[in-house]
Order: structure tokens, then sequence, then C-alpha cells
């Protein structure tokens, strides 16, 4: 699923790709504390994602898989590191850091980062 002809551009990158996103919304509970609640799902158009190499976790004696999403984006696209991503395959992924932002230095300035994330199964 792509954007049209005229498709945002961040830095010099077309954002033509689009993806899924829902961060939690904040809410108030029973007792008027704010806690982070269920949020909706939005398109968000970023530059492109791919799932990395996977790696085998064999810490606990058990041998798995897990893989990696890294979502290449404006850095401002997503809101905190509690956000899950929905790609057009259907598969939900959760963020699991910060934005890794490489616009910090004296000779380039992107205007993309890269945001990674793990598999939500179950």
């Amino acid at each position: 699923m792509g954007l049209s002809q005229s498709a945002p551009i961040s830095g010099r990158y077309p954002l033509t790709q689009l993806i899924e996103v829902k961060q939690p919304e904040m809410v108030k509970d029973y007792f008027g504390n704010l806690t982070a609640g269920d949020g909706v799902w939005r398109h968000v158009p970023v530059f492109g994602w791919a799932v990395v190499a996977s790696t085998e976790d064999t810490s606990t004696h058990i041998s798995r898989t897990v893989d990696t999403l890294n979502v290449y984006a404006p850095v401002d696209s997503f809101g905190n590191e509690m956000s899950q991503f929905r790609l057009p395959d259907g598969t939900i992924w959760q963020q699991d850091a910060h934005p890794q932002v490489y616009d910090n230095n004296p000779w380039m300035h992107p205007g993309l980062g890269v945001i990674t994330a793990q598999k939500v199964e179950g």
C-alpha cells in the first residue's frame, strides 16, 4: 500500500509507504489517576521498513527466534516508546526503544530516524 505522487517528504526522502500506528491514550481511572489506555490505529506515512535478521536467544536454554522490525521515518512521527505498528500483512510490532536519531552531527541531517520494534505474538 503506497501513497499518491504528492507524498510528503522528510529531508530528501519521500514518505511513500503507509503503516498503522497505535499509541496509548492517557485516560483517568476509577480513582482519578492518569493511566495509559488503549489507543486507536491511525495511518502514518514512512520512508520504509525492514525486518532485520533474526537472532537466536539461548540464555534460558531454549532456542528461539526473535525478529526485529526497523521503521525508517521522521523521528517525530511517533510520540513515545509505547507505540505499536501494524504492517500491511497484518503483523503487529511493539516499539522497544527510543528512536535512533542521526541528525546530531555537523556533517549531515537526514531527517529520518530508525525506530526498532519486536513482534507481538499471541
